[in-house]
């Protein structure tokens, strides 16, 4: 296993290392990397978002398979943590599911607060 990739939830050692990488390095890596945003308690999901924040558009397709998907709490906090803080307008792909769940979210969307998230990113991207 690489050495920035978390091994455990208090992984800081692993996320410190990745901190200091270039995102070609990692990009295979994304997948699994955001996985251990799936719960922003652990310690070490908040220095992978703030890795993230600035390749928004670089891992566009890790993103949209997460928020097309099922997992709903993921998609809260990949929303809340990673995409709501970036500087820069998502890329039209992006932007066009987040408009999805603003507008027309799904029963469990609703129940985890997904489409205020989304409201609030449409908002500030506007």
């Amino acid at each position: 296993m690489k050495n920035y990739i978390p091994k455990r939830k208090g992984d800081i050692e692993a996320v410190k290392k990745l901190q200091s990488l270039p995102i070609e390095v990692v990009r295979e890596d994304v997948p699994k990397l955001l996985e251990w945003m799936q719960d922003m308690n652990w310690e070490v999901g908040g220095y992978i978002a703030d890795y993230f924040v600035p390749y928004i558009d670089y891992i566009l397709t890790d993103l949209l398979t997460i928020l097309m998907g099922n997992d709903d709490p993921w998609k809260y906090e990949i929303l809340n943590a990673l995409i709501a803080r970036s500087i820069n307008r998502p890329a039209d792909e992006l932007m066009a599911v987040i408009n999805r769940i603003a507008d027309n979210p799904t029963t469990i969307e609703k129940e985890e607060s997904v489409d205020i998230i989304a409201k609030e990113i449409v908002k500030k991207f506007a």
